[in-house]
């Protein structure tokens, strides 16, 4: 480790700015925002223009993904052709991707004028249980500041990060879904519960039940005692965009006829 004072103060500038990223990552919940959180280190610690986290095969018949792109003022993004190219390149050769000219190396055939501006590219694996799901990609312009092995080293400590929350994102969506599934059954079941009978009058019931929930609309149960409106009104709370709340029942025979004329009926 060079001990001269240019690269202590660098080294210390580094582990400052590695830490605020950790601060900050513990105290994001969106996993966007946490990529794009990511995607500043990079561009700021490797000297980078441009910063791209891409994804491999997200989706049936999608073979790349980029889901998050990230610039230095009047800087355009990376082309989504280049970001495709070079995910590829690290999938099959299994390491990093470095060049001073990414045109070039990629032998990519009449380019785009974006893509045609950039020369520097560094593309770091992602990487999970061994296995490569995309690549962190940094640019810069023809021209510019070419990517080093001190580059390269410190997208080698931010990229693990990445795939990190990648991963803690794939499960929170795996979670949700089971949940939402979960909520859909019981609020089903509770539905069936609260109203027995198969008769073509309790269809009918059921049906206007779920054409109501369905709405903000509010709602006036009427009949006389025991006919089961409190169980209609159960069921349509059940059914409706409401029911994590609190269902209140009210006993209308206790309250003053005079307020059935005010706005709030």
């Amino acid at each position: 480790m060079p001990d001269d004072p240019t690269s202590l103060k660098r080294r210390i500038e580094e582990l400052e700015e590695l830490h605020r990223l950790a601060e900050s990552l513990s105290s994001i919940v969106g996993v966007f925002e946490t990529l794009e959180a990511i995607g500043d280190c990079c561009l700021k610690l490797c000297k980078a223009e441009r910063v791209s986290i891409v994804l491999l095969q997200t989706q049936p018949g999608e073979t790349v993904q980029t889901i998050v792109r990230r610039t230095t003022p009047l800087e355009s993004q990376i082309d989504h052709s280049v970001n495709s190219l070079a995910a590829g390149w690290v999938s099959v050769h299994q390491k990093p991707l470095v060049t001073d000219d990414i045109i070039e190396t990629l032998s990519i055939k009449n380019p785009q004028e974006n893509a045609l501006q950039l020369a520097a590219f560094l593309a770091m694996p992602l990487t999970i249980d061994g296995k490569i799901i995309g690549t962190m990609n940094l640019a810069n312009r023809r021209g510019r500041h070419r990517f080093s092995d001190e580059e390269l080293r410190l997208a080698s400590i931010i990229a693990p990060l990445a795939a990190q929350f990648i991963q803690r994102a794939e499960m929170h969506t795996l979670l949700s879904q089971d949940n939402e599934r979960l909520k859909n059954a019981l609020k089903t079941q509770e539905s069936v519960d609260f109203l027995i009978g198969k008769s073509v009058s309790m269809k009918q019931v059921r049906e206007m039940i779920s054409r109501v929930a369905a709405t903000t609309a509010n709602v006036l149960l009427v009949g006389e005692t025991g006919t089961g409106k409190e169980l209609v009104a159960r069921a349509i709370h059940v059914e409706s965009s409401r029911a994590e709340k609190p269902f209140v029942a009210l006993n209308c025979a206790a309250i003053p006829e005079s307020l059935f004329e005010s706005e709030l009926f």
